[in-house]
């Protein structure tokens, strides 16, 4: 005995829905003001989110993994830093503080 045909039996295929289109050239909404930037020379306080963590759990052979994660989150503030300046947004600390 064979099936009738017609509709297929089973479930039925559902095409995923894509992403929603996105008109590129559309003019991009206004920055918000810049405000001051800080200037923050104490690398304990730069990386103390970081160390915060715990120790990284890429410890392998014997690598000084955490010191290596430091210098790049160090790098990237002394990056910043120099953005600021550039953009006039460079603020020297408080001497109160």
């Amino acid at each position: 005995m064979s099936r009738p045909k017609g509709k297929p039996q089973g479930r039925r295929h559902v095409k995923p829905a894509g992403p929603k289109a996105f008109d590129v050239w559309a003019p991009a909404p206004p920055l918000p003001e810049a405000k001051p930037v800080q200037r923050i020379d104490d690398p304990v306080v730069v990386t103390a989110l970081l160390r915060s963590l715990g120790d990284p759990p890429l410890s392998a052979r014997g690598l000084p993994v955490e010191e290596y994660l430091c210098r790049a989150v160090e790098s990237a503030a002394r990056m910043a830093k120099g953005l600021a300046l550039s953009a006039g947004l460079l603020v020297e600390p408080d001497d109160e503080q």
